[in-house]
């Protein structure tokens, strides 16, 4: 992570699931603390099926599970193209560029500093 940019304020990874029934879940953390319920039916009489409900709870746990993973990644391909750029003089190609701001602009969202 460069020096410069914020680390997420999130809890620590990596999080887990735990199920009591089919309709009530919860998103832990890695020593077994609350961080969110999971479940069918809210206290508004809103209703989510109850498979749907339960892939939605195990996406949102894989899914920041894996943010350091594709951080990691985004900042070495970015080193990457910058350096192969900077090597070959400043492409003329605007792919290069695009794929350095694109790469900029996932890193700058995955801190919360979408601009």
């Amino acid at each position: 992570m460069s020096t410069n940019e914020k680390a997420p304020a999130h809890t620590p990874l990596p999080w887990h699931t735990d199920w009591l029934g089919d309709d009530r879940g919860w998103i832990l953390d890695k020593q077994n603390n609350y961080l969110a319920e999971i479940v069918t039916e809210d206290d508004c009489g809103f209703v989510v099926p109850k498979n749907e409900q339960r892939a939605n709870g195990e996406f949102i746990v894989r899914a920041c599970n894996a943010h350091d993973d594709l951080l990691d990644a985004c900042y070495l391909a970015l080193e990457e193209i910058e350096q192969w750029d900077e090597v070959m003089g400043g492409s003329e190609d605007p792919r290069t560029r695009e794929a350095i701001d694109a790469l900029k602009s996932a890193i700058r969202e995955s801190h919360g500093n979408a601009a």
